[in-house]
């Protein structure tokens, strides 16, 4: 019991406050009355609640969030405390400067005072108190919340002796939620006693006492304040013959002695007087109508509210040259990492709160007899900088003279090459096609991890699984894992990477790329939405690309080729007759709905929309592309990671023939069009049917993917129809294509050299189903009693692991980097999997030549 009133400690005076306080104000007014006023107080506090509402999205309602918390908690069994303090900075900060947002706000906003009776007066003061010591307290109690379904639902933190970091983590943020109801809120003792007490600098018990008296009277506190006086016409009788005497000194008082009196103390009452530094501006005597009121208006100065405005100062400028700061740190490095992406998030609420504070100043207090306003001017810069700003532009650079080989000829050098590596069976060779679906770092690390150690495991089998493969197709997260194995196995040399006990994909995809893009997307990049030109350090895409390029780095010996920060295509110069594999980078053109891709090499000619569809041919106006950001095409999910932009030039033909006229493309995340990869490489696998020398293929298709066909998931829609059946048809619609994708590349694969499958010419000629051929039993070459014989294999190996167990984030714990191993691992024991699938392939793989 005495460690339940320790932790009770700090709530219970100040609910017991909170409930006497409810029961005195509340007690005569209507139900219905006190939920109005209640919606009225969070009206006029909307901005504010908008970080709390996201607050809860991220950190309670989608699994990323919590993975990211759940670094923290590795950070400190690891003894790494600066994610720990930066969150609990952050929670300080932003509960700090929420509570004084929303209590500013309602000073300034609630001109309620003037027309409510005395008891919903009081009743909307509790409100307003009640939502502003709310927010104070939200940001520890969602974070407490969080980590303890942290706790419930990941096994690891109960078996890997997490659960003792986690607990010094709640009661950390317990212990900075005890620091902060200490500094603002009263005792019961000193609240039943009428005693106000000084508190934090920033709370309300800091301002003067006549700040306190008019911030607390509803009346808006830079409005104009009006001292009333009612003639005598509104009274009967004997009232009204008492008080026209007193109408009658106005009427012989000088004009300076009838102004003065509301702040003449010796006539009128202390506490009704006006207070003397409210400036004078006129007297409304209301005419001749005896029922009407004399009127004087003030004008309140800013000065009478220093206390306050000192305050307002310090939170803005202290938020301003916070976010300036975090927008300028540079993303290759490990800054930002040490922050850690929940306290990056946190302090963004803090200082965006701060300058929205300062903003709300600018409007009502020093803009207040103006026409301007702050607020709308930001609203039309936004509107104009989205016009006039670059938006997100593709990091391009003048390459040396690289050329790419076309399709054609890179096929027949690359398969020429093979067959020396290998001794064919019944003349046929194996050729390895791999997709990788999108999903971040998910599907990212999964790839890289998957392909490195199954490419170390048949090495001990004596197989040389790299001869084999030929083309590589990612979208999104799986581009980024195919990039890695592509820059590991084929571009950098095996002694160019650092010892470790970890592999080097385990080591790359351990790095976060979460919290550069936060650090970026809540700082620096809201600041680009308002300003017309494109800072580059600002961008949260740069961002993740210059992640990979440190990741990448970090794992290289000294000295060692950083193929992620290099030319994309530097790395196939001088290839001879001994290409490289095909990569097929995926991503999707906003202006046309084209799925394009970058690639090594020239696609070719008859496939549909070549030259428009290859960024390297001629969207990049003949410049060079990084390879952190030739994935980044693949990778660019709006609105976590925006669209890059590519610039145009055009000469016009006909009448205006030699006019140049300029526009944009945009290009996002891969799986808008098709989300495996797929449909590319079906294109590719058409591509090389034509070729003759594809009757010696015995093609390997892998798929490295995350989940099942969604196609197969039927959900039905019974609620809101009309708007649902919107969305899920346009969202439902590339699920079908992902679907239809990896079902025709199958049948390609599989019945390869069978003429009337997978899609070729003479399928479409004879209006032929692939699905529909294989179950008739018609007479088509390869047919063997009734059925098609295969000529080829499909190896589907999806993560087995959930989202919750491996959320899609650009960040994933050790526990979701232990889930993907023991995935690979169980796969690749697996007695029935792809490894004894290729070991015992009826070709044989390459051997291995010692």
């Amino acid at each position: 019991m005495h460690i339940i009133s320790i932790i009770l400690k700090s709530f219970v005076p100040n609910l017991r406050v909170a409930y006497v306080e409810y029961k005195t104000s509340g007690a005569p007014i209507p139900f219905k009355t006190k939920l109005t006023d209640l919606l009225a107080v969070l009206r006029s506090t909307g901005f504010f609640l908008l970080f709390v509402v996201l607050a809860i999205f991220v950190f309670l309602l989608i699994s990323p969030g919590r993975d990211a918390l759940l670094i923290v908690i590795e950070d400190i069994h690891d003894y790494h405390i600066w994610s720990l303090l930066s969150l609990l900075t952050g929670i300080f900060v932003w509960s700090i400067i929420s509570e004084f947002g929303v209590r500013y706000s309602i000073y300034v906003t609630d001109n309620s005072g003037k027309s409510l009776s005395a008891e919903r007066v009081e009743w909307r003061k509790f409100l307003q108190r009640l939502v502003a010591g709310g927010c104070l307290m939200l940001p520890s109690v969602l974070i407490i919340i969080a980590l303890i379904v942290i706790q419930i639902t990941e096994p690891s933190v109960r078996n890997d002796d997490m659960w003792i970091p986690l607990v010094i983590t709640v009661l950390l943020v317990y212990w900075m939620l005890s620091i902060l109801t200490n500094l603002y809120f009263h005792t019961y003792e000193s609240y039943r006693k009428q005693r106000v007490e000084k508190k934090w600098f920033l709370s309300s018990t800091k301002l003067s006492p006549h700040e306190i008296y008019w911030t607390s009277k509803i009346y808006g506190i830079y409005n104009d304040y009006v001292f009333t006086l009612p003639k005598p016409g509104n009274y009967l009788a004997e009232e009204h013959k008492n008080l026209m005497p007193f109408t009658n000194f106005f009427e012989k008082a000088t004009t300076a002695e009838r102004n003065k009196f509301p702040q003449n103390e010796e006539q009128v009452a202390r506490g009704v007087s006006v207070p003397c530094e409210f400036k004078f501006v006129k007297f409304e005597d209301g005419g001749a109508d005896e029922a009407e009121s004399f009127r004087w208006i003030y004008f309140i100065p800013l000065n009478f509210y220093q206390i306050l405005h000192k305050q307002v100062k310090w939170i803005f400028l202290s938020a301003l040259i916070l976010l300036l700061t975090m927008s300028f740190l540079p993303a290759d490095g490990d800054i930002f990492e040490r922050l850690g992406a929940p306290g990056l998030l946190c302090g963004a609420f803090a200082c965006w709160i701060g300058v929205y504070v300062g903003v709300l100043y600018a409007d009502y207090a020093v803009f207040r007899k103006s026409w301007f306003s702050l607020r709308v001017f930001f609203l039309f810069v936004f509107i104009g900088s989205s016009i006039f700003n670059n938006d997100h532009p593709a990091r391009l650079h003048h390459p040396a003279n690289i050329a790419r080989m076309d399709f054609k000829t890179h096929f027949r050098a690359w398969f020429a090459n093979y067959k020396t590596e290998v001794t064919p069976d019944s003349g046929k060779y194996p050729v390895v096609f791999i997709c990788a679906e999108g999903g971040a770092l998910r599907t990212g690390a999964y790839t890289a991890i998957f392909l490195d150690s199954l490419q170390r495991r048949l090495a001990k089998n004596n197989i040389d699984f790299k001869k084999a493969v030929y083309a590589m197709s990612g979208v999104s997260g799986g581009s980024l894992g195919l990039g890695f194995y592509n820059a590991e196995t084929f571009l950098n040399k095996p002694g160019d990477f650092s010892q470790s006990a970890s592999s080097p994909p385990e080591r790359f995809f351990r790095n976060d790329c979460l919290s550069p893009v936060i650090g970026k997307m809540f700082y620096g990049d809201l600041l680009n939405l308002m300003i017309p030109v494109h800072v580059p350090c600002f961008d949260r895409a740069i961002a993740l690309e210059d992640s990979w390029e440190y990741a990448f780095q970090h794992i290289m010996k000294p000295g060692a080729p950083n193929t992620f920060s290099g030319d994309f295509l530097a790395g196939y110069q001088n290839q001879g007759t001994k290409p490289l594999p095909l990569l097929i980078i995926n991503t999707t053109e906003v202006e046309t709905g084209n799925q394009c891709w970058v690639t090594n090499v020239v696609p070719a000619k008859n496939i549909i929309y070549s030259r428009q569809r290859d960024l390297l041919r001629n969207k990049t106006g003949g410049q060079g592309v990084n390879y952190s950001t030739a994935i980044n095409f693949s990778s660019r999910f709006p609105l976590f990671s925006p669209g890059g932009m590519l610039p145009q030039h055009k000469i016009l033909e006909g009448k205006h023939k030699g006019r140049d006229t300029s526009y944009k493309l945009h290009y996002v995340d891969g799986g808008y069009y098709e989300n495996t990869g797929a449909s590319s490489m079906l294109e590719l696998l058409n591509q090389i049917k034509r070729d003759p020398i594809s009757k010696q293929i015995y093609p390997v298709v892998i798929y490295l993917r995350f989940s099942n066909d969604p196609a197969n998931q039927i959900k039905d829609i019974n609620f809101g129809n009309e708007l649902t059946e919107i969305f899920s048809g346009i969202y439902d619609t590339r699920n079908s294509r992902t679907y239809m994708a990896v079902q025709e590349l199958n049948q390609a694969a599989k019945y390869f050299n069978t003429d009337s499958l997978g899609g070729s010419s003479s399928s479409r000629g004879r209006g032929g189903d692939s699905s529909r051929a294989v179950i008739t039993g018609d007479k088509t070459s390869g047919r063997k009693a009734g059925r098609l014989e295969q000529t080829g294999l499909v190896i589907d190996e999806p993560l087995a692991q959930s989202q919750r167990q491996v959320p899609m984030n650009w960040v994933l714990s050790e526990q979701s980097m232990k889930n993907i191993e023991t995935d690979v691992s169980r796969k690749l024991n697996n007695k029935k999997g792809i490894l004894p699938m290729i070991i015992k392939c009826k070709y044989p793989f390459p051997k291995i030549r010692r």
